[in-house]
């Protein structure tokens, strides 16, 4: 199960959580919370698929992956690293901020800057 909260907002976000809430803007942000929270539950089964296959050979593996995620005004990811990690897997963190770089999100009329949890557990 993958679960995310959008740091520096009150808001956490769960599978099959729908908040009226939720598309509200984070101050600074040209992007609302539903807009990245979206991007993130369309690409919930790559990131699930890569986390799969590390449980085949590590049955036990669990944690969470903070990435900071740096959005250009075009949509694109210019930059995702790993802020902090608690999963003990550098090849599944790796192929984790591959696939954020890949992420599409909505044009927009400046740059985003914000971190995002994915919590793993089987």
């Amino acid at each position: 199960e993958i679960s995310a909260c959008l740091v520096g907002s009150e808001m956490c976000i769960r599978d099959s959580l729908v908040d009226a809430q939720a598309d509200t803007k984070v101050a600074g942000m040209a992007r609302s919370q539903m807009q990245i929270r979206r991007v993130f539950e369309q690409n919930k089964s790559r990131f699930d698929r890569i986390y799969r296959k590390a449980l085949r050979s590590n049955p036990v593996l669990e944690g969470t992956v903070t990435l900071g995620i740096e959005v250009a005004a075009s949509g694109e990811v210019n930059n995702c690293n790993v802020k902090s990690s608690d999963l003990q897997d550098a090849k599944v963190i790796k192929r984790i901020t591959m696939t954020c770089k890949m992420l599409a999100f909505d044009a927009a009329n400046k740059v985003d800057k914000f971190e995002y949890p994915l919590t793993f557990a089987p």
